[in-house]
């Protein structure tokens, strides 16, 4: 009596509430043929071989440099792979920036820091990306990039940036440079050095210019007999600016009655006037 009086008032129902109650047992329905369905047990997935040397930073941003005469981004990396990281290869996109890498073993768990650099002096206007790839085998071959990005605002400029002398044994040769300041408040030269015994050099007087800044040349001159192996030397001025308390100048000198010696790009470095932070 009682499930005749109920169906009874089922059939009574408006057919908008029997199609909410419908709609209602649909997830109940969809759980239940899924948990009915058998599924085939997944097989497991080998963890992913990862590389070895893993850096802190693969890229560094040092922005608008005003007041460089060199410039050094840091890096540091890390073995962290099982087994020793051996390094093949350096690839610099310029010679300029001559790597030293500590070692080229490293076991696991070893780290390593080094700086890449670049003369500021020898460098256009406007921004600059250096990069440098390194191949190394952890025993697997793998290759990695890192870079550093600088916007040089030229406000002091050497031009020649370096000099290359051809000597024949029958003269001294003489060559000039030109350092120029354009900033409110330029530095004066206030010495030089040089370690190579062929090499003499003599500083001129700083001129002013209201449009052009403070301009100081720097003559140089090389002895007429010089080695066959030729010579790589710089001289080094010194400045009253903490900025650019040293500025190289690369000096390249072969004697012309040897074969043609072709220049080790990078192999000159100047000492930053700040350490590392």
């Amino acid at each position: 009596m009682d499930a005749r009086r109920l169906l009874n008032q089922v059939r009574r129902w408006p057919s908008r509430q029997i199609a909410l109650i419908a709609v209602a047992a649909l997830p109940f329905a969809a759980s239940l043929g899924f948990c009915s369905v058998e599924r085939a047990p997944r097989k497991p997935v080998g963890s992913v071989e990862r590389p070895g040397l893993v850096f802190d930073q693969y890229f560094v941003n040092l922005s608008d440099l005003h007041n460089a005469a060199r410039v050094e981004a840091w890096f540091h990396f890390k073995n962290c792979g099982k087994s020793p990281a051996r390094i093949t290869n350096l690839e610099p996109s310029c010679g300029c920036l001559n790597p030293k890498v500590e070692k080229r073993t490293y076991m696991p768990g070893e780290e390593c820091e080094f700086s890449l650099g670049v003369l500021m002096t020898r460098e256009k206007p406007g921004p600059h990306d250096y990069l440098l790839t390194i191949d190394y085998e952890d025993p697997k071959p793998r290759s990695v990039t890192i870079a550093f990005k600088v916007v040089v605002r030229r406000e002091v400029t050497v031009r020649p940036s370096q000099l290359q002398f051809w000597q024949n044994g029958s003269g001294e040769t003489n060559q000039s440079i030109v350092i120029t300041d354009m900033r409110p408040k330029p530095f004066k030269i206030t010495g030089a050095t040089c370690k190579s015994p062929f090499v003499k050099f003599k500083i001129g007087q700083s001129v002013d210019d209201p449009d052009a800044g403070r301009e100081t040349n720097v003559s140089i001159t090389v002895a007429a007999e010089v080695p066959k192996a030729g010579v790589r030397t710089a001289v080094i001025l010194t400045t009253d600016d903490s900025h650019y308390q040293r500025i190289p100048i690369p000096i390249w000198i072969n004697d012309i009655r040897m074969p043609t010696i072709q220049q080790a790009s990078g192999t000159l470095s100047a000492v930053p006037s700040k350490p590392k932070p």
